[in-house]
């Protein structure tokens, strides 16, 4: 049946203004993003005045037909525009927030749990609608000392114990005695920024649960806080509960529950593994892509069963139908799988979109879809800085520019397909499995040309913002996509009906993620570190070139260019140099040692199930797998899994940004969990080179690469640089196997020297483990009775055991006389390290401390370039207004400063 005829005029959009303008409302809004601090009264008024008069300017410009000077002053009154509506979201945002003089208060919290709990086996976490709060009698305010949302942290027993954390379900109501916690999370670099990802979410404090201050209660539910997601969000649960009762293996249900609702948290680490080693993550992630294609699946669907009602067809058009049915089976999925930011994004770009091409407004593509990603922006400015929303977008753009006809005008694509029938043979002569059979051939070329189009143009934006490519990506989701397509997922959502069908689909879903590993087994991935901004933006203009319907001489030169980013050159350390950067991993030790062709990491950091427990700061930290690794759903790589080890969500992504394929040597000072945490990632996925320890013979870790012990006096230069072991002796380790030492007394020590280092300790590191006050004796001892022992003077030294009041003796600091001291601790720690006497104690001696609790991973080089101790800090380098305001301990001249040296994140009034 022929469409009406009766249409509206189409509009046209002015030929360069829209574009012009959008974009540098967008500059504005990205040069926000960049800034310490946000603008205060003042600076608002003079900024919105800035704007007006541009407005006023270019408008009295262009009645004169002074064109160019009008559009000059209109883009620059757009970017002023886009800065300040971009610094007053921020504002109302950062005005919801923990009084700072509550960090760490340990209170009666009431309130209702929002959203898909997260469940796994240390524990439960969940986002909290607070209700009420006191403390010593006082009753604390949401929104005045308290924000409305947290994010909250169960732990469960270290014995193994069930805790009533495990039963958390979306829409109860608990009261619990909590720590609340600024929003706070650890900061490493080429890692996600948690404080980010809290401050995009809403939540402007974490907590942890502390059952020592009493035992939490489940409240009956009042009624009084009415969420409208509540009953999606409580049949989510349900469905979950559902399929893990009916499968009942953990690996299955997590697969089955990703494809149904979405949950990518229920997904196990080796599962998250192998599709992200294949490229086929985004088959268990929803992210903008995947919305779009749903929508555009229904949309096509729609279209073609509404032509098949005359009655239809005379209410309303097919193609204007086909778009709001599309766009409303986006927002049905969206909900189904948890109304997340990306998804919410989305359904904001698709309802964009859908609006435009209803009021009759046929601009070319790529124009609506900028339309479309100022109108996300707008909503979600923070949006500019998640990988999602790039991927997103940029998936769109290419497969537009590459002529993928499911993103042309509904009467332009039909056309075609119908001329392509009758130059084929005619639509009504062919018999009805000829026209089958074209359809399925026309669905297959235009399906393997889109594959084509967003594996190669979207590689190098996976290397920009996941430093790993899978070369078996395009092979891997040829074989996935159908499978889950047209099988699994199918198969999964009748479950929802008939749960036995989950009995069938979870261990197809298993043998299927089983062959993808196998997959990434024969071909691996690749891991060139990162490259530097330039050939990040040759990358990507490369891949647009090789995939554009453009001439091959440009598609050759674009894949020059795609190549120079797979083989960047990586910043390391010159000949003779030495650099060191201490992570932050919470209450725990991992430093990384780089010389100009080798790579030390000594210590692994704290393992997962302790982390949360000895460090107040892994309430977030702990709950994802580096804090804001949930916020990263993109539809080429996942969330690091949330039962990854240490070594799977910090050392190994750090790694291969630095480009580092294997270490050339892992030294674990000695068996305490928080040191070793996170060797046995790093060992079992063959990235260790050799192994020095002082474990005990029979630990598991020594069985898994060549071992040698630690032993005071074994010497190895490196590229220039001088390695030295200080401690264990031979006797320390063997009194140790007798179980006559504890663990502490037998860490290993080791010295680092530059090619430049003086007898005055510069150029020198020493990194001490946990040794105390006798060890720290003994080797002072051996030092000064043999005159071929290497002096014990360092510019820079680990202090011993994170701070303990049983290290760090006076006669020790007078041995080493270091000028700088590092501690590597956990913020408010059940330890209390490190230990005011001992922080007065280097005070005394004129030793500038940084504490990585505060200023994040820390940065040290030997070279004489080297950056002021402050600069070297991660949240000095990192700091945006949505983090957490902390101080940094850091040398300033010749005496120590304990200040503030970071900006406030406002203005001062």
């Amino acid at each position: 049946m022929s469409e009406p005829s009766t249409t509206r005029p189409v509009a046209t959009p002015p030929r360069h203004g829209l574009p012009l303008h959008l974009l540098a409302g967008l500059a504005g809004l990205g040069w926000q993003l960049q800034q310490a601090r946000l603008l205060d009264g003042p600076e608002r008024a003079g900024l919105l005045a800035a704007a007006l008069f541009g407005l006023l300017l270019a408008v009295g410009l262009s009645r004169r037909g002074w064109r160019g000077s009008a559009t000059g002053a209109g883009l620059i009154s757009a970017a002023l525009a886009g800065w300040l509506a971009c610094d007053l979201r921020a504002g109302w945002r950062l005005d919801d927030r923990l009084d700072p003089a509550l960090d760490g208060a340990v209170v009666q919290l009431t309130g209702v749990v929002r959203g898909l709990p997260v469940q796994r086996p240390d524990g439960a976490r969940a986002v909290v609608e607070i209700e009420s709060a006191t403390l010593a009698g006082r009753t604390l305010r949401p929104g005045v000392e308290l924000p409305r949302r947290l994010w909250l942290a169960w732990h469960a027993p270290l014995d193994g114990t069930a805790s009533a954390g495990s039963s958390l379900q979306s829409g109860q109501r608990w009261r619990w005695p909590v720590r609340l916690l600024l929003p706070r999370a650890r900061l490493n670099p080429h890692l996600p920024d948690g404080e980010l990802w809290l401050f995009e979410q809403g939540l402007r404090a974490t907590a942890s649960v502390r059952e020592a201050g009493g035992p939490p209660q489940r409240l009956a539910d009042d009624g009084s806080a009415f969420d409208p997601l509540g009953p999606i969000d409580r049949w989510r649960d349900r469905v979950r509960r559902d399929i893990r009762r009916e499968v009942g293996d953990r690996r299955q249900a997590g697969l089955l529950a990703g494809l149904v609702i979405g949950d990518q948290t229920s997904v196990v680490a080796r599962d998250w593994a192998s599709v992200r080693a294949t490229g086929t993550a985004h088959l268990l992630a929803v992210s903008g892509l995947h919305l779009t294609m749903w929508a555009l699946i229904a949309r096509a669907v729609a279209d073609r069963l509404w032509r098949r009602s005359r009655r239809a067809m005379r209410a309303l058009p097919a193609p204007r139908a086909a778009r709001w049915i599309g766009l409303l089976a986006a927002l049905a999925y969206a909900l189904a799988c948890g109304w997340g930011v990306p998804a919410q994004r989305t359904v904001l770009m698709l309802a964009t979109w859908t609006l435009l091409r209803d009021r009759a407004r046929r601009w070319p593509a790529l124009r609506v879809l900028a339309t479309c990603a100022a109108v996300v922006l707008a909503a979600d400015p923070w949006a500019a800085l998640q990988p999602g929303f790039w991927l997103s977008f940029v998936a769109v753009a290419l497969l537009m520019a590459g002529g993928d006809s499911r993103f042309e005008g509904d009467v332009e694509a039909r056309a075609k397909a119908r001329a392509s029938d009758v130059l084929e043979g005619g639509q009504q002569e062919a018999s009805l499995s000829h026209r089958i059979g074209r359809s399925a051939l026309r669905w297959l070329r235009a399906s393997s040309r889109s594959q084509w189009i967003a594996s190669v143009g979207l590689a190098p934006w996976t290397l920009i913002f996941f430093n790993q490519l899978a070369p078996v990506g395009l092979l891997a989701n040829a074989l996935a996509i159908p499978v889950v397509t047209v099988l699994l997922t199918p198969l999964a959502l009748a479950g929802l009906l008939w749960p036995a069908c989950w009995s069938i689909a979870g261990p197809l879903a298993a043998a299927g993620v089983d062959g993808l590993g196998l997959l990434a087994e024969m071909f691996g991935d690749w891991r060139p570190g990162a490259a530097p901004p330039a050939l990040q933006l040759l990358g990507a203009v490369g891949a647009a070139a090789v995939v554009a319907p453009w001439p091959w001489a440009l598609r050759l030169a674009g894949a020059w260019m795609v190549l120079a980013m797979l083989s960047p050159p990586l910043a390391r350390p010159a000949e003779g140099q030495v650099e060191l950067i201490a992570l932050d991993v919470g209450q725990g030790q991992a430093v990384l040692v780089r010389t100009a062709r080798h790579v030390l990491l000594y210590d692994s950091g704290p393992a997962g199930l302790r982390a949360g427990r000895d460090d107040a700061g892994a309430a977030l930290s702990a709950g994802f797998a580096s804090p804001a690794d949930s916020a990263w759903q993109a539809a080429t790589a996942p969330p690091a899994p949330l039962d990854a080890e240490p070594g799977e969500r910090l050392l190994l992504p750090l790694l291969d940004a630095l480009g580092h394929q294997r270490l050339d040597l892992l030294m674990l000072s000695h068996r305490d969990s928080d040191h070793v945490g996170g060797a046995s990632a790093l060992l079992r996925a063959g990235r260790v080179h050799g192994l020095m320890t002082s474990l005990e013979a029979g630990h598991r870790l020594r069985r898994l690469a060549p071992h040698q012990p630690c032993t005071a006096g074994l010497r190895w230069r490196w590229d220039g640089v001088d390695f030295e072991l200080l401690h264990p002796t031979p006797a320390d380790l063997d009194l140790r196997e007798s179980g006559r030492l504890p663990s502490n007394a037998v860490s290993c020590v080791l010295r680092v020297a530059a090619a430049d280092a003086r007898p005055d300790g510069h150029g020198v590191l020493l990194l001490t483990g946990d040794i105390e006050r006798r060890q720290e004796l003994a080797i002072t001892e051996r030092a000064s009775a043999s005159p071929a022992a290497v002096p014990l003077r360092a510019e820079l030294m680990l202090v011993p055991h994170h701070g303990s009041r049983t290290s760090s003796t006076d006669a020790w600091l007078a041995a080493v006389q270091p000028r700088l001291a590092l501690v590597q601790a956990g913020h408010l720690n059940r330890y209390g390290h490190p230990s005011a006497e001992v922080m007065a104690r280097y005070r005394a001696h004129g030793i500038g401390v940084i504490r990585t609790d505060r200023c994040g991973a820390w940065h040290w080089r030997s070279a004489s370039d080297r950056l002021p101790a402050p600069e070297g800090c991660e949240r000095w380098r990192r700091y945006r207004y949505w983090h957490v305001p902390l101080d940094v301990v850091a040398m300033a001249g010749d005496g120590l400063e304990f200040a503030n040296d970071l900006p406030s994140n406002r203005a001062t009034p």
